[in-house]
């Protein structure tokens, strides 16, 4: 096979995959919309907060049919994983293909005189598990991540370390060699704590003296410069 024929064929390979992609995400559109139109039909038209959530959960659901082939593209290799992850991926399909005939049987039974099976009808309130279905999927896709599963093992290891050290340092303290260090530190603590006691009450003795020296007062001063038989500088002419 020549490069030119490898290429060609590449292109066509690219753009069936394009026009595949393109039929599933419209009949996942239709669908969406279908099954958001039912579910609307639930509430009054003034609750709009709650038509609000309403459009905005079947849209997630929708929009998981459309994150399941992508994770299995790009992000679900390993083969357990991978399983599960296909596995959940059809399941969800049939919620689907359920949702879809049941939300057309509905709307058609209120548009015209078709009397809706008594089936779809009991099926009817529970249509709503798709939602919470897709909590489901997800979160079991995310927690079987063997990435996950690593980055767990990883902090289970940290933390049974840390458990193993902390029991190695009280056995430490509580034998003679701990004791002795205790008795260490604390005398070490006591010594320099008698020091810095010690320095502080000399400074202060020093400090009372230079204030004594520096508060006197001029007569005094005088006094002291008479009794010494001195003339005081400020009496000299």
């Amino acid at each position: 096979m020549s490069t030119q024929q490898q290429i060609q064929e590449n292109e066509a390979k690219e753009g069936a995959m394009m026009f595949g992609s393109g039929v599933y995400i419209a009949g996942v559109i239709a669908a969406t919309m279908l099954f958001i139109t039912f579910v609307l039909t639930a509430f009054p038209k003034d609750a709009y907060f709650s038509r609000f959530i309403m459009t905005g959960a079947g849209l997630a659901v929708g929009a998981s049919m459309l994150a399941f082939p992508n994770a299995l593209h790009n992000w679900v290799f390993e083969r357990k994983h991978r399983k599960i992850t296909v596995t959940l991926y059809y399941i969800e399909m049939a919620f689907i293909a359920v949702n879809t005939v049941v939300s057309f049987v509905v709307l058609l039974s209120k548009a015209t005189s078709f009397d809706a099976p008594a089936w779809a009808v009991l099926y009817e309130p529970f249509s709503i598990l798709s939602i919470v279905y897709v909590i489901f999927a997800w979160g079991t896709i995310k927690i079987t991540d063997p990435k996950a599963k690593t980055k767990q093992l990883e902090k289970e290891y940290q933390e049974t370390f840390d458990l193993r050290v902390a029991q190695k340092q009280i056995m430490f303290l509580e034998g003679a060699e701990g004791e002795a260090a205790i008795a260490s530190a604390a005398l070490q603590k006591i010594n320099k704590h008698g020091e810095e006691k010690q320095t502080s009450s000399l400074f202060s003795g020093r400090s009372v003296h230079i204030n004594e020296a520096t508060t006197v007062s001029p007569n005094v001063k005088e006094q002291r410069i008479k009794e010494a038989g001195t003339p005081p500088t400020s009496f000299q002419d």
